[in-house]
């Protein structure tokens, strides 16, 4: 078996034949999160500065992501023609850019920590599991068997 004909499973369930095609997602997951928070900026500069909520696509704001580094000076140009009038200036998209990294940064922090902690590792007992053998109640049922003294004794 050759390194490239082994298929890999991640946590999601997502098959992936050989090192070429965990490349192809990482890379599609990389442009979705580059479309996603540059439509972000473009779609919060609109509305927090001029009041408006322009009509953008992920396409067109993956494209916007694409022509922004030869436009730092006036970011609106790196977007398409009928959007650019709807959007403010350099300085209030940049800190609507950070607030949206801030956001997107957040929310990638709380999904992966939640999908950590419901992972179960082989070999290792659950959180379910734990709580169900050492919870208060559990121990105290369990007394009579770890200690047969305890219970052939009467109360006094």
């Amino acid at each position: 078996m050759r390194y490239s004909d082994r298929t890999y499973a991640s946590p999601g369930g997502i098959l992936a034949q050989g090192a070429s095609d965990i490349l192809l997602l990482c890379a599609l997951a990389f442009f979705a999160c580059v479309a996603l928070g540059t439509w972000l900026t473009g779609q919060l500069a609109a509305l927090l500065f001029l009041g408006r909520w322009p009509s953008v696509s992920f396409t067109a704001a993956l494209g916007a992501a694409i022509h922004l580094p030869g436009h730092l000076a006036d970011p609106r140009l790196a977007w398409p023609a009928p959007v650019r009038a709807d959007l403010p200036g350099a300085i209030p998209i940049a800190v609507c850019g950070a607030l949206a990294l801030s956001v997107l940064g957040a929310a990638a922090a709380v999904v992966i920590r939640w999908r950590l902690r419901r992972r179960s590792l082989p070999g290792f007992a659950s959180r379910a599991e734990i709580q169900a053998v050492l919870s208060e109640q559990a121990v105290m049922a369990r007394g009579p068997v770890v200690r047969p003294s305890l219970s052939e004794r009467s109360p006094q």
